[in-house]
């Protein structure tokens, strides 16, 4: 079975074509709203496994699911063939509905099964000011 060397979630995910390097831009620990109904507008998870010589070649269901305060939860597929001892993973959803306050779960399974899970606090700022892209 794979291992799961590491499991992030953060705003956005970068690879260098040449280099093949991963960047990761600021990963999500908390968030703060200004009110209620809100957008989370993009988030990237990131997962690399260690894969065991004998299981190259075969397929592994992998999900990135999100589940939001107040509604169901969204599953995400990031299926993959073993062809490397490591494997590395991303999933970008755009869009992520906050209806409420509460906490936000980001979580990771490989053929069904739990493997990590990362939590974020929703609460609302008062006053807080939210940049408006000009036209």
């Amino acid at each position: 079975m794979p291992a799961l060397e590491y499991f992030l979630v953060a705003e956005s995910v970068s690879v260098d074509q040449t280099t093949n390097q991963v960047s990761i831009f600021n990963i999500i620990e908390d968030i703060h709203v200004p009110e209620f109904p809100a957008v989370l507008p993009q988030v990237a998870a990131v997962c690399a496994w260690n894969m065991p010589g004998t299981e190259m070649g075969q397929d592994f269901q992998a999900t990135f699911r999100i589940v939001v305060p107040g509604a169901e939860r969204r599953d995400h597929a990031m299926n993959f063939t073993a062809v490397h001892p490591r494997q590395r993973m991303i999933v970008r959803v755009v869009g992520v509905p906050l209806g409420a306050p509460g906490q936000l779960l980001f979580e990771v399974l490989l053929n069904g099964q739990h493997q990590a899970s990362h939590t974020v606090n929703i609460t609302v700022a008062p006053g807080m000011v939210v940049p408006v892209a000009q036209a």
